[in-house]
């Protein structure tokens, strides 16, 4: 006996967790602009979205950094003195409840400033959802 997926509209997100987010990542402060697109499920955590970016654009992981969303401070927390107030361990991407078009800010390199600006350019449910038999 087969199992299909039993497909469903993506054009509504029901669940904003299982949510793939189609990202564009491109450096605020220069007129030429050098972008990356990715795309990450809304249950990835903010720790992992900056690894997930060092590896996208080909950083090291060298400097400190920090995000901004909807006026809050969220980062990886350094014994160094760098504090952020949540656990960028337990904020997910789907937490934001962001729609096409939104956008926040990535800060790399605290002394040399590398502003990111992260777009928003689409939201989607994820498809497959459960699996229905057929024959």
């Amino acid at each position: 006996m087969k199992v299909k997926p039993e497909k469903k509209s993506c054009e509504e997100i029901t669940d904003p967790q299982t949510a793939i987010y189609h990202f564009k990542i491109y450096l605020s402060s220069i007129s030429l602009m050098i972008y990356k697109r990715f795309k990450v499920k809304g249950d990835t955590h903010i720790a992992q979205l900056h690894h997930l970016i060092q590896i996208i654009i080909g950083w090291d992981n060298d400097h400190l950094h920090s995000f901004k969303v909807w006026g809050m401070e969220y980062g990886i927390s350094r014994s160094s003195g760098l504090d952020f107030h949540d656990d960028s361990y337990k904020i997910f991407i789907g937490d934001f409840g962001f729609k096409v078009g939104d956008k926040f800010t990535y800060t790399y390199d605290f002394r040399d400033h590398w502003q990111n600006e992260i777009r928003v350019e689409k939201a989607v449910s994820c498809c497959f959802t459960r699996f229905q038999r057929y024959h």
